[in-house]
Formats: structure tokens, C-alpha cells, sequence
């Protein structure tokens, strides 16, 4: 009864966390932020238009700050951000022909346009260098980061699908080529969600949604997809996998630092609750089957010939390499290219912070 009563209170804790950002805001654009918000507060876009405006603040790096590591990669992303911005001045007279620029680029077929996945409960913020690192290199990006609690609801997951697919037709409907970045689980499934929905057979296997994501849009994105990186995934969605995500949501800490070798900063009670709402949350059918048909569809939607590139640590505590390894292996057996790297001893989705200058080369050589 404690424990039920304890998850109740998390949920709740959730709620309050994440509100600000399930919050539907109208589309706004300011020069000084660079970037887009479109309807959904879960969007961003980065356009390379604007890249000179833009200004990496010393909170918007991660939610760890406390290694020197991790300190200096940031450092580093910081001076290759910056080194684009001011080529990318010297590059353009003024504004307007940024803007004119911007409009030709739309125009053109074979510009490439980025989307990433973020990972379970992260914040725009989080996400906000790897946007800046692609656009530096000349890309529009786009950014999806549902909120935690709208990740475990297929109705909010698929109104924010929806603005997503919008966000795509109505800005890059003429581009043709589109990079999908994917974070851990979290990014995994909500665009193996989008997969779905833009398949043949996209449905609920007899589940009514609330919400219907638009599938003509899905296909369309499917369509588009020309390469894939997947960063720290996927692995099987259990119920600890879970109740281990949400403690680092709810504690704004890595997973490593919430739970791990009785050295975790989340006691055995509140540890005993989570695991009772993320058990709760798992033995929803429609989550169930949402889940199912995301993980399938990256199995069986995406072109064959598009290449895959999985990069992942070796002592992962949320995702098993072998998993990663396994999936890796289906998918060159159905025909797709495909390019791993590993790093040892790098927490959950900190590549990047760990082995700067090795993660960028594995992102943008072409292998």
C-alpha cells in the first residue's frame, strides 16, 4: 500500500517537473535564440540561417558538470560551434541575403535536413549542442524532446508526431534527404513510432488511439530518410529499464549516479515505488503494443539501402551492448550498411562529452 501510494506522489512529482513542458505555446521566432518554436514546447528548429546569432550558454551543456572531461568536450563543442558561426559571417554580407540564402536552400531537392530523437526525459537545452554542431556544418535541424510523461502516453506521443510531421512538410516538403539522429530508447521509440504509422499495416492490432497520427505524413517522412545514427540503442523496454529512467528524470542526475552498486542516490523505498508505477506503466496494453510496433518498424519500414550507424558505450547501464550488437547484426542481414563504434567506461548518452574528437569523427567521416 506504501508503495502504491509512494508512486502515486512520483507521478505526481513527474507532473509538476514536466508541465512547463507538455504546455502548447503559438509559434514564435526571435533573433536571439535562433531558433523556432513551433506549436509543441517538445520542438525546436535550427536554422543555419540564424547560426550566427546563436550563443551557447554554460547551463545548456549537460545535466553533469562536475568532470573535468566532460567540462573540456563542452569547451570543445563550444569552439566548433564557434569557429561555423564566424565562418559562417564572413561567409554572408548581411541578413537579408541569410534570409535569401535560407529560401534557396528550401528550394533545393537535395539539401539535408537532420532530426533528433532526444532521449527519454531529456530538455531541449540537453540536446541543444549536437543541433548546433549540425548546423554548423550547413544543415537545418530539428529537434523533438518530448517530455517524459508524454513519452508513456500514446495520445501526447502522437499529437506531438503530429506537429512534428507538420513541421517537416510544411518547412523541408521539396528537401528529400533527411539524417535521423536517435538518442537511447526514448528516441528510438518515438520515431520507430513515426515508422510505424507510415507503414502498410500501421495500426494498433485492434487498440483504439485517441489520437491518430497523420500516416500520409508518416510516409512521407519514412520516404525521406537517408541515413540513421543510433546513439546508445536500442535495448529491450523492461520494466527496470524503465523504473531506472525515471529515477534519473526525477532526480536530474545520469543513471549511473542515481542507481548503481548500492552507491546510487535513490533509497530503497523510493526505488521500490518507482518500480511499482513503471510496472504499472508497462502492463498498459496500448503502451505495450505502441512499443511492439515501434520496435518492429525499425525492422521492417526503413529502406534496406539506408545506411546505419550505432554508436554506443561498452558499459552502458541502461543499454546492454549486446542488444545493440544483436540489432546491428539483424539489420546488415536484411541488407543495410552498417557502421559500429564503441567507447569503454562512458556513461548512458555521454559519448560525445567523453571522446569529443573521436565521436565527431565517427558522426561525419564517411565510412
Amino acid at each position: 500500500m506504501a508503495n502504491v501510494l509512494s508512486s502515486r506522489l512520483i507521478s505526481l512529482a513527474f507532473l509538476k517537473k514536466h508541465r512547463q513542458y507538455a504546455r502548447c505555446d503559438r509559434a514564435r521566432f526571435t533573433h536571439s535564440s535562433s531558433l523556432i518554436c513551433t506549436k509543441s514546447a517538445a520542438l525546436e528548429i535550427y536554422k543555419f540561417s540564424e547560426l550566427r546569432s546563436f550563443q551557447l550558454e554554460e547551463n545548456e551543456t549537460s545535466t553533469q558538470t562536475g568532470d573535468s572531461i566532460g567540462k573540456q568536450n563542452d569547451d570543445k563543442f563550444r569552439a566548433m560551434i564557434a569557429r561555423e558561426r564566424v565562418h559562417a559571417i564572413a561567409c554572408e554580407a548581411n541578413a537579408r541575403e541569410l534570409d535569401e540564402r535560407r529560401l534557396e536552400r528550401k528550394k533545393k531537392k537535395n539539401e539535408t535536413v537532420v532530426c533528433i530523437f532526444a532521449w527519454f526525459g531529456s530538455e531541449k537545452r540537453h540536446v541543444r549542442k549536437y543541433a548546433e554542431m549540425y548546423r554548423g556544418l550547413g544543415n537545418d535541424v530539428i529537434v523533438c524532446a518530448p517530455p517524459a510523461l508524454a513519452s508513456l502516453s500514446a495520445s501526447m506521443t502522437h499529437r506531438i508526431a503530429n506537429e512534428f510531421l507538420s513541421v517537416v512538410h510544411d518547412e523541408y516538403g521539396e528537401c528529400e534527404n533527411v539524417c535521423v539522429h536517435s538518442f537511447s530508447n526514448g528516441g528510438f521509440m518515438f520515431c520507430g513510432n513515426l515508422l510505424h504509422h507510415g507503414g502498410d499495416r500501421a495500426d494498433l492490432g485492434g487498440v483504439e488511439d485517441e489520437v491518430k497520427v497523420n500516416r500520409v505524413l508518416a510516409r512521407e517522412f519514412k520516404e525521406k530518410i537517408k541515413t540513421v545514427t543510433l546513439d546508445c540503442s536500442p535495448a529491450t523496454l523492461t520494466s527496470d529499464v524503465v523504473s531506472r529512467a525515471l529515477a534519473s528524470v526525477l532526480l536530474g542526475a545520469r543513471v549511473e549516479d542515481v542507481i548503481g552498486d548500492g552507491k546510487g542516490r535513490i533509497g530503497s523505498f523510493m526505488k521500490s515505488a518507482l518500480d511499482v508505477l513503471a510496472n504499472t506503466l508497462m502492463s498498459d496494453e496500448k503502451l505495450k503494443k505502441k512499443i511492439e510496433n515501434a520496435y518492429k518498424a525499425w525492422e521492417s519500414e526503413i529502406d534496406s539501402r539506408v545506411p546505419l550507424k550505432l554508436l554506443y558505450s561498452e558499459s552502458d547501464s541502461l543499454v546492454p551492448k549486446e542488444e545493440i550488437e544483436a540489432f546491428a547484426k539483424r539489420s546488415r542481414e536484411r541488407g543495410h550498411p552498417i557502421y559500429m563504434k564503441s567507447w569503454s567506461n562512458v556513461p548512458h548518452c555521454e559519448i560525445g562529452r567523453y571522446h569529443y574528437d573521436e565521436y565527431v569523427d565517427a558522426l561525419f567521416r564517411k565510412h
